[in-house]
């Protein structure tokens, strides 16, 4: 069981992509609070890309197995 009270195959990868974005993020700030770089746009281009893709393609699976394990998820699951 993780923290999210779901056995999620490949959990670990997915840590670890959440780790990386956090890890630019945090360089981003440090270089923008240090005056080195400004948040450019293909900082932006990336984050945004990161996001649709992460969710339409990584979150889906992460979701459909929770409700695949939780009683709980699969009766908040939304109708088709």
């Amino acid at each position: 069981m993780t923290r999210s009270g779901v056995a999620f195959p490949g959990r670990d990868n997915h840590a670890r992509i959440h780790q990386d974005l956090l890890k630019r993020f945090g360089e981003l700030k440090s270089a923008f609070l240090a005056g080195t770089t400004g948040a450019d746009e293909s900082f932006f281009s990336f984050l945004k890309h990161w996001l649709a893709a992460h969710i339409a393609g990584i979150d889906q699976k992460y979701a459909a197995h929770a409700r695949s394990q939780s009683p709980v998820a699969t009766k908040l699951a939304p109708t088709k």
